[in-house]
């Protein structure tokens, strides 16, 4: 066989062999394509309605520190199991609309990210948490151009480096929100449990947020933006004016701020006065539900205004609070009936010392108000001494008593 024949013989069989390997090639394909319809059948996951698909989805995403975007974690990774999951997670937008930055560690997968994540969120409320003390203009301009969406804004500032005084323009730049018509939980606060730092532009904030139903408002001071005018927040029902040990101070808000449907407050001593309180409340008249001390230092015979302002209240609770000025307001209660008249739940979180004096105070109210009354509890409290306090045989029946009756009555473990 010449030279020429047997180049010609190996050209044909390079071509078989191409053609086989094509053939073979397509073959595999084909067979990935089964495997994947058999995984279909087989998966738990597809045959689940679209509803529990997206929920089981959902759970993987259990903190808000998971929801950095990237194309590595959470929801990303389950992109990578197969076509069937890929089609159903970039199908559920809620996956995507929970969205954690941190200013102090911007990296350029998170920017390249961002815009993915909030395309496939769509039109699904947002959920926004933002830590830093100067927020990249580029990210807030592209946040901000999806404002229509944001349902939950967190704004949290860090402990470190922090200067006392934050302006407007360090925090936000150039950027601000012009409209957030479905805002409706606004929280701002900095991390340090006993900091406090100035911050502007709260009410600006605010008056974008028309639909806004709870604001957390934590260890921060907006001097000098003091309000000086009636300032409505027409719908908010949930409003948080600091936390244990923890000063706010917001000029001309305890003067000017009315919330007319205001149902939940939290209020620490630090950031509020009583006459301010009373002040606040005679103002809003608000339809108030629950009423939270925080750290109470105030005169027990000074909140008594306040319960005569709140007749519709039936939650009380008290945190980090003396027993002894409890136990001073619960006598009243108890006497008096027209005080609180719908009141049927009462809580006391307390580090401080409880003598069977309080006892007799708690079971008398509980025994006073019995067809009413649904929940005590009361936890972190410790007895007069090092050793466990022994209630009276009295107090015990009366408590057991209660309970049969359906009463929830819950005591920290330290009483026996």
């Amino acid at each position: 066989m010449s030279l020429d024949e047997l180049l010609a013989q190996e050209a044909s069989l390079d071509a078989e062999i191409l053609a086989q390997e094509d053939a073979l090639r397509q073959l595999r394909h084909d067979r990935c394509l089964v495997w994947r319809q058999i995984n279909a059948l087989r998966d738990p996951i597809v045959r689940l309605p679209p509803e529990l698909t997206a929920e089981v989805f959902m759970r993987t995403l259990h903190s808000t520190h998971s929801a950095a975007p990237s194309r590595t974690g959470v929801p990303s990774l389950l992109l990578n199991i197969c076509s069937a999951w890929t089609s159903m997670v970039i199908s559920t937008p809620a996956l995507w609309a929970t969205i954690r930055i941190d200013f102090s560690c911007l990296t350029d997968g998170l920017r390249a990210a961002l815009p993915l994540w909030l395309d496939r969120a769509k039109n699904h409320a947002l959920s926004l948490y933002l830590i830093g003390l100067a927020f990249d203009e580029d990210i807030m301009s592209l946040l901000w151009s999806h404002a229509a969406h944001i349902g939950s804004l967190d704004i949290c500032l860090p402990v470190k480096r922090l200067p006392h005084h934050i302006e407007e323009a360090e925090l936000w730049g150039s950027c601000r929100p012009e409209h957030l018509p479905v805002l409706e939980t606004l929280r701002i606060n900095h991390s340090d449990v006993n900091g406090s730092t100035r911050l502007r532009s709260i009410p600006q904030l605010l008056s974008v947020a028309p639909n806004l139903l709870e604001f957390i408002f934590d260890r921060l001071d907006t001097n000098p933006e003091a309000l000086t005018d009636e300032f409505i927040l027409p719908r908010l029902r949930q409003f948080t004016f600091g936390r244990v040990h923890s000063r706010c101070f917001w000029p001309g808000a305890n003067e000017y701020l009315s919330l007319p449907s205001l149902e939940v407050l939290t209020v620490s001593a630090q950031a509020m006065s009583m006459n301010d309180l009373l002040a606040f409340l005679k103002r809003s008249s608000p339809p108030l539900r629950t009423l939270i001390f925080e750290s109470l230092t105030f005169y027990p015979d000074d909140l008594f205004p306040s319960f005569q302002l709140s007749e519709y209240l039936t939650r009380l609770e008290f945190v980090f609070a003396n027993a002894r000025m409890v136990e001073k307001i619960l006598v009243p209660l108890t006497e008096d009936m027209s005080l609180l008249p719908h009141l049927d739940t009462l809580i006391l979180e307390s580090p401080h010392s409880v003598f069977e004096s309080f006892w007799i105070a708690v079971s008398g109210l509980l025994l006073a108000r019995r067809r009413r009354f649904r929940a005590f509890r009361i936890e972190r409290i410790l007895p007069a001494s090092k050793d466990p306090l022994l209630l009276s045989p009295e107090t015990l029946a009366s408590f057991a008593e209660l309970v049969e009756e359906g009463m929830d009555l819950h005591i920290d473990d330290n009483f026996r």
